[in-house]
């Protein structure tokens, strides 16, 4: 069984945790059963050295895999996840926030959920909190 090219979109501003986001950029990519096949990184507006040297670190090792969508101002996250979908190329998108860590199989169970139901247009899961 062939899995549908998806992308992951992720937005990203000043006042995000930089550690966070790495962690979380981590968990979409590199500990996933089954990773995206491609990384949208929507930076809604100046986001400061520390964020973006983890996105330029991202950019340089694994160019043909991120996105990197910047906006000159922060417009907010709706307005800025609005432009983040028009840059996805697939049409399944897999939306994460910038503190999120996700399951390592997250996307191979929601792929699945496509698969065996070709009329599903969105899912969704559950979440556990941590400190």
């Amino acid at each position: 069984m062939s899995l549908p090219a998806f992308s992951v979109l992720i937005p990203v501003y000043h006042k995000d945790d930089p550690d966070f986001f790495e962690q979380a950029l981590l968990s979409i990519y590199c500990h996933q059963s089954v990773k995206p096949s491609e990384l949208v990184i929507l930076v809604d507006g100046p986001v400061g050295t520390q964020l973006s040297e983890i996105i330029h670190d991202w950019k340089d090792k694994y160019p043909k895999l991120v996105n990197v969508v910047h906006l000159i101002n922060n417009i907010g996250l709706g307005g800025a996840l609005s432009i983040g979908l028009e840059n996805c190329k697939f049409d399944l998108v897999a939306r994460m926030d910038s503190d999120d860590i996700a399951r390592e199989d997250r996307f191979e169970l929601q792929l699945a959920l496509f698969e065996e139901d070709p009329s599903l247009t969105i899912c969704g899961s559950n979440i556990s909190e941590f400190i």
